[in-house]
């Protein structure tokens, strides 16, 4: 899944959101919530990120130096940006700055945290499975705790047919 792949890749850049808070968007907006977070790099706030969910830029506040540090982080982790417009065939050209670049890919982030709060909140009771060839949201689960031995259960049982455990897959994230 795309969004665990982006936060591993972020892990590995040492980028990360902190006080992420997330509230309703504006009445002018396009439905989207409005957000906004510290942004850190390498354990250091070096400035914040505030988007109002009114379908305008977000609004960075990093300085460049620290905005090119971060871009070249991400990419050098091996982050890829998803440059598809949704719902469409259309693909964005790529961002000639970083500030173009993290306008995009801090969006793409605030999104991932919110998948990753949501997947987080299914996993404390559940242990959360997808078998290969299932539709993308197709997931099935057992009403019990993932542990060491539920994963070993669901590796035995499903073998093959296992493309992922999700209480594994977002461990640590």
């Amino acid at each position: 899944m795309q969004f665990i792949t982006d936060l591993k890749a972020a892990q590995a850049a040492k980028f990360s959101f902190e006080r992420y808070k997330v509230g309703a968007g504006t009445e002018m907006g396009d439905g989207a919530p409005r957000w906004s977070a510290d942004v850190m790099l390498a354990g250091v706030k070096i400035g914040s990120v505030n988007d109002d969910g009114d379908g305008s830029p977000c609004t960075i506040g990093i300085p460049v130096a620290e905005q090119d540090r971060l871009v070249a982080a991400l990419k050098a982790a091996g982050y890829v940006l998803d440059l598809k417009v949704p719902g469409t065939t259309y693909v964005l050209d790529e961002p000639k700055t970083s500030h173009d670049f993290l306008d995009l890919a801090l969006q793409e982030f605030a999104n991932h945290y919110d998948t990753l709060k949501f997947w987080k909140s299914k996993c404390k009771t559940k242990s959360i499975f997808r078998l290969k060839g299932a539709q993308p949201d197709d997931f099935l689960h057992f009403k019990e705790k993932c542990s060491v031995e539920v994963g070993a259960m669901i590796r035995k049982r499903y073998g093959d047919e296992l493309d992922l455990i999700m209480n594994e897959a977002i461990a640590g994230l």
